[in-house]
């Protein structure tokens, strides 16, 4: 067992949720080291970390590699509980269910709405390919920005829904005394409205959300990411190498359909659906994790949630 694993946030600035990982370490006061990936495919030295596993962040803690921002924030979570990201509620009760239902609101209907207003005609081709095969269909930069005022329209109805009942100044989303998992969603939210559809536009239409975002500034520090050691991928598959360690994880249930060492595929069913393939070395209720191999990492243990996730074995045809 390794005696000290660093931790290792894989990330391109652009992308949402790794803002709102990068905002939870900051939080937590934890020390890293981030590796800056492409924004798009390929990226042939994260592999080795990842399996196969395409969408960002990962975070990486020695030869522990955790995909999907509910992963990793479950990880974190159990590592350094202190500030806890579900805070009791002013009625002290958990916020953990709570956090759970509204975080998973902001995470798939509101932040799905936002990508219907880039003016794909500005992107890169490369770029957008790589986008559609993530999300598994073909773009048409004229046809968007034909319905954009339209899709516009629903935005602004889920942000109308979601922003009835906050209050402006004061509180967080789940009425705790310090901000939630929910409200680092939100503030994830937020930063990407702000950059594809601009700042001016949010605080005029939502000065609610503008407010809410400036005061997640002290506790995100998004500056203190950049004052973390930026290291190459190499270096990080060379961290893998020298920090081995076996997870401690009992696994329970599903035995009659998968077998712990067996090949599995582990697939995300929203998008960017390319499978992660591994031996499996643990199931719970809610996790998966498969090790894989190579010279220059030795054996990587890559964790993936089950929800939201499809795990078979990789002989089957589906």
């Amino acid at each position: 067992m390794a005696s000290q694993q660093d931790i290792v946030l894989h990330w391109y600035p652009q992308s949402p949720y790794a803002q709102k990982i990068a905002s939870i370490l900051n939080y937590k006061k934890l020390q890293y080291k981030t590796v800056e990936i492409s924004v798009m495919e390929p990226r042939p030295l994260r592999r080795p970390l990842d399996g196969g596993y395409t969408k960002t962040p990962i975070l990486q803690i020695g030869n522990q590699v955790f995909c999907d921002s509910k992963s990793i924030i479950s990880e974190l979570e159990a590592r350094y509980p202190e500030p806890s990201l579900y805070p009791v509620t002013s009625s002290g009760h958990s916020s953990k269910t709570l956090a759970f239902g509204v975080t998973h609101l902001l995470d798939t209907s509101v932040f799905m709405a936002i990508p219907t207003q880039f003016d794909l005609e500005l992107l890169p081709k490369a770029l957008l390919e790589d986008r559609a095969k993530m999300a598994g269909r073909s773009f048409d930069p004229a046809a968007q920005k034909a319905l954009q005022p339209f899709l516009r329209l629903e935005l602004q109805a889920q942000l109308g829904r979601l922003t009835q009942g906050m209050q402006h100044g004061k509180g967080w989303i789940l009425n705790t005394a310090t901000p939630s998992d929910t409200d680092f969603s939100l503030y994830m939210i937020t930063f990407f409205m702000n950059m594809v559809i601009g700042e001016p536009w949010v605080t005029e239409h939502y000065p609610i959300l503008t407010d809410h975002f400036e005061r997640m500034q002290p506790f995100a520090q998004p500056d203190r990411t950049y004052d973390m050691a930026d290291i190459s991928a190499e270096d990080a598959l060379q961290i893998a190498k020298d920090q081995q360690s076996v997870p401690a994880i009992q696994s329970v249930g599903a035995q009659d359909l998968l077998r712990i060492g067996q090949q599995v595929s582990v697939t995300p069913m929203d998008t960017g659906k390319t499978p992660a393939i591994g031996e499996l070395v643990a199931l719970t209720p809610q996790r998966v994790t498969i090790r894989t191999r190579d010279d220059r990492t030795g054996d990587v243990y890559v964790h993936f949630p089950l929800t939201a996730f499809l795990v078979v074995p990789v002989k089957a045809r589906l």
